[in-house]
């Protein structure tokens, strides 16, 4: 499955949840609040495509001792919510690291949703 990707800052956010985090930033969102902070990931196909070589790079990084979790950002991750399941998923049976995710959405409208709430066994907040 095809994920579309901004970027990625390895081990540099202590901004992004607790401790030391990577922040993978998703392309694609319609909400297009204002004074969003990344508008330039709304357009889902204005990224790039995540390889098997930032997977590989993301495991080897969240391996590190030193390094918290994973914050899942965007655009939002919701709008690509099956690869996005399947991901995190794989992350939080790997490396058992905490991994939060921004969304626009209220919690009610993902637990409605059931192909959106079936990330949430994989996203501890």
């Amino acid at each position: 499955m095809v994920v579309y990707i901004n970027s990625i800052k390895f081990n540099r956010s202590l901004v992004d949840g607790p401790g030391v985090r990577t922040v993978v930033f998703f392309q694609g969102c319609d909400l297009r609040c204002k004074g969003c902070q990344n508008p330039q990931t709304w357009d889902v196909h204005s990224g790039r495509q995540f390889t098997y070589a930032d997977e590989s790079q993301l495991h080897k990084e969240l391996d590190k001792k030193h390094i918290s979790g994973v914050t899942f950002s965007g655009g939002d991750p919701l709008y690509q919510v099956e690869a996005f399941t399947e991901l995190a998923r794989r992350i939080k049976e790997e490396t058992g690291k905490n991994i939060w995710c921004y969304t626009g959405f209220r919690y009610e409208e993902i637990l409605a949703d059931p192909r959106m709430s079936q990330i949430l066994p994989y996203i501890d907040t």
